[in-house]
């Protein structure tokens, strides 16, 4: 009898799991366009992606190839921005296609949410739009939780175990950071994300200058420090969010992180190679186009780079926001 009912009981939970791949297939977002971000749908960049290693135009085959061949692949984001994160959608669901069963990171989660994620999972397998509110995702600040479900729907319905991990540090963490610097992490930890090696006073001067710029002069030393410090923790702990999720899933994982965290220079891959992790990375990133600009290399300054610091760039429309320096000036 027990045996019966277990056979039953793995019947059933091999017919959710069809039940919820099924329906993902189906209500899987369109890659735009259309756009839901109209800011600039007209400039002649928007929808074209481009490739950082010859600095030409590809297209969505030749790009979804590139993401396929790679172990970890980190896509980037401008949070408010949903046509991101439908291309981060598009992104995943190809992998899964092809294929692939990677584990995916987030930085919207934070690491000690993650017995939340695991028992939810356990609980309700395939269950994606449940999850955000057992994790209270209306009191996170980041944006709807749909928004990120349908790009974490293709890895959980093509998986009886699928690798969800919160990658981020946890409230209290960031604010000793900020106190003390990196070594509120911990010595074993410190060793353990190789942080306990130097970062180059270069990187920490670059880091300073774009959250002084970021919070539009408002940010001055040494508070910009120490902001330096938490964006340098933060990459570092994606860095082996990542990892640890490619380790979980067999080889292979995505991150979903801001784009700042991903870009290439000294991002989450600079800290992948602190660690000996430089082969089969891809780093996308959607970019929102910007008035008096007609080339990639238009948008290197932006970046404080000498070019785009992505090996591939899908740009989209602006999203309508407020001009944020404004909150700065009122206060």
């Amino acid at each position: 009898m027990h045996n019966h009912l277990s056979l039953i009981s793995g019947f059933k939970t091999v017919v959710l799991l069809l039940a919820v791949a099924v329906s993902a297939c189906a209500q899987a977002p369109g890659v735009p366009p259309p756009w839901h971000s109209r800011i600039a749908a007209d400039h002649p960049l928007v929808g074209r992606i481009w490739r950082a290693s010859d600095g030409a135009f590809i297209g969505r085959d030749q790009l979804a190839a590139a993401l396929v061949a790679a172990d970890l692949v980190l896509l980037g984001e401008t949070h408010d921005n949903p046509d991101h994160h439908r291309i981060q959608a598009w992104a995943v669901g190809r992998l899964v296609a092809a294929g692939k069963r990677p584990g995916i990171a987030l930085e919207m989660i934070r690491a000690d949410q993650q017995d939340i994620v695991d028992a939810h999972f356990r609980a309700r397998p395939g269950d994606v739009p449940g999850l955000g509110p057992v994790l209270a995702w209306e009191r996170s600040g980041w944006p709807e939780w749909r928004h990120y479900a349908q790009v974490i729907t293709p890895v959980v319905g093509s998986s009886s175990s699928p690798v969800v991990l919160g990658a981020n540090l946890p409230g209290p963490m960031i604010r000793a950071v900020a106190r003390d610097g990196i070594r509120a992490l911990g010595g074993g930890r410190v060793r353990a994300l190789a942080l306990d090696r130097p970062i180059p006073e270069s990187i920490h001067d670059a880091v300073e200058r774009e959250i002084v710029e970021s919070h539009c002069g408002h940010v001055q030393p040494p508070r910009a420090r120490a902001f330096a410090a938490i964006q340098i923790a933060r990459d570092a702990v994606l860095a082996d969010g990542l990892l640890r999720a490619a380790d979980r899933a067999g080889r292979s994982a995505v991150l979903i992180a801001g784009s700042g965290h991903v870009r290439r220079d000294r991002g989450v891959p600079l800290h992948l190679a602190r660690r000996g992790k430089t082969g089969a990375i891809a780093v996308l990133a959607p970019i929102e186009v910007r008035a008096g600009t007609a080339t990639p290399a238009d948008y290197a300054v932006a970046f404080g780079a000498s070019r785009p610091p992505f090996d591939f760039v899908w740009f989209t429309p602006r999203r309508e926001r407020d001009d944020p320096c404004n909150s700065f000036n009122k206060n």
